[in-house]
């Protein structure tokens, strides 16, 4: 190919490239102008490329002689002319990067609280790659800021969330459905190590120059989580002491209460016979009166004994069973407050070991105290019966009843026992408290625990 055809191409090629930089140039700073020279050295190069398909169509062959092509060297000059005027333009008006403008007085403050910042902040595009990594980032994950910036924010994260990110930023992008984004929520994030951790994440959006970012920040919720569970840990602790106290205390009662039925009200009962006896006899008439005031004596040690066997543990439940320990309970409470009692037992066998049959009639009898007290009913209702497994009592009430999350098993009622302490009790032994109640409605409040066999005490962590 002839020197001056080679010229005639780099022309072309030259006004061709001037032609692209117009168009992009135009998009860029949005400005028709340099549109006028895109369109300019458009025409030319296709003047160029049609005096040339010509020549080489007359010739046969690619040949052109210094005569065809001797005015194409301006051109080139020219094309020159215009490449080199195109960079300068490009090199005025382009927008200057933000590193080279001086930082205002705002942009000082913004670096400094990304600096200080307790929580990471990760700022990403719209691809999720990396832009900023603040120090406490740095902190948390373990990455550099030279180590991430440019990555993918997915290294931050485990699987499945991991392997699904850029989805989640493609949908948001493109139904506007926000699954975190101006939400937050609990995540679990990952350390530059490949330790997980708990974390908390809130992401926002924001626009720069029309391009969109996404601000997430992060919080590291691992000394949280950790005193959650040393809480939880110390409050089961604490039940299970609680618990365990209280049964420490009904065994202690038993044994009282035993002690007193075999050893004292055996022996006043057997002095009271023999008093009998000394005044059938007719020991005299002068010691008549003494031996009547000891004997009125002997009647009321008696009775205040059995009172107090009673308080202590029925000495019925232990006797004759749990089923006939609360009809005792449901006849007292009929006799002394006059409200109408109902009893029933389904006669089924109900093995139960000591301590779970002890706090069973204590709570029965609680929940019966807190009827008479607060319920004001006229009817109360008293089941006892065998569920598979399980035993069930049911205390259910005519009365006023009570708004269950202002009682509930949150707190005493008015000091008693308690709902409260008796879910306490009856879940460390692996039974469940049910209320069922409204105000003006009544209440069903309801014991089930394990039968003999069926389940072992929840000692819980001492």
């Amino acid at each position: 190919m002839p020197p001056m055809s080679a010229i005639l191409l780099i022309s072309i090629m030259i006004r061709l490239v001037v032609f692209g930089w117009a168009v992009t140039m135009s998009r860029r700073l949005r400005d028709w102008r340099p549109l006028v020279l895109a369109a300019l050295f458009a025409l030319m190069a296709a003047q160029q490329i049609i005096a040339l398909s010509r020549a080489a169509g007359d010739a046969g062959q690619w040949a052109i002689t210094w005569t065809q092509t001797n005015h194409d060297l301006p051109g080139l000059i020219i094309s020159i002319a215009a490449l080199l005027t195109m960079f300068i333009l490009t090199r005025m008006f382009a927008p200057q990067p933000a590193a080279s403008q001086p930082p205002t007085q705002h942009d000082s403050q913004s670096q400094a609280i990304l600096n200080t910042a307790v929580d990471a902040m990760i700022t990403i595009d719209q691809r999720g790659i990396i832009e900023s990594f603040n120090p406490a980032a740095q902190r948390i994950f373990g990455y550099t800021a030279d180590e991430v910036v440019s990555q993918n924010v997915s290294i931050l994260m485990p699987p499945p969330d991991r392997d699904a990110h850029d989805r989640y930023i493609a949908d948001y992008i493109n139904t506007g459905h926000a699954k975190i984004i101006g939400i937050g929520r609990e995540v679990k994030a990952r350390r530059r190590d490949g330790s997980l951790f708990p974390a908390h994440l809130a992401v926002s959006e924001f626009t720069v120059e029309g391009r969109r970012r996404f601000v997430g920040v992060v919080r590291d919720l691992t000394d949280l989580k950790d005193a959650q569970q040393h809480r939880e840990t110390y409050e089961q602790r604490l039940r299970s002491l609680t618990s365990q106290l209280a049964l420490t205390e009904e065994r202690q009662r038993r044994e009282i209460a035993t002690e007193l039925h075999d050893q004292i009200g055996q022996h006043l009962a057997m002095t009271r016979i023999k008093l009998g006896q000394l005044l059938e006899a007719g020991v005299g008439t002068h010691f008549e009166t003494p031996l009547d005031e000891v004997r009125t004596l002997i009647e009321q040690s008696i009775q205040t004994t059995r009172s107090l066997m009673f308080e202590l543990g029925s000495p019925i439940l232990y006797e004759l069973g749990l089923e006939a320990a609360v009809e005792s309970l449901a006849e007292d409470v009929q006799t002394r407050h006059q409200l109408h009692t109902f009893f029933a037992d389904d006669g089924q066998p109900k093995p139960l070991n000591d301590d779970l049959r002890a706090v069973l009639f204590q709570s029965t009898r609680e929940l019966l105290n807190n009827v008479v007290k607060h319920a004001h009913a006229r009817r109360i209702r008293i089941s006892v019966e065998r569920a598979n497994q399980h035993v069930r009592i049911l205390v259910a009430d005519d009365g006023r009843g009570f708004d269950l999350p202002d009682t509930g098993l949150h707190a005493a009622r008015d000091g008693g026992f308690g709902l409260f302490n008796i879910n306490e009790r009856i879940t460390h032994l692996g039974g469940q408290l049910q209320i069922d109640t409204q105000p003006g409605q009544g209440a069903r409040i309801t014991l089930t625990a394990p039968l003999a066999g069926a389940a072992e005490p929840r000692h819980g962590v001492v």
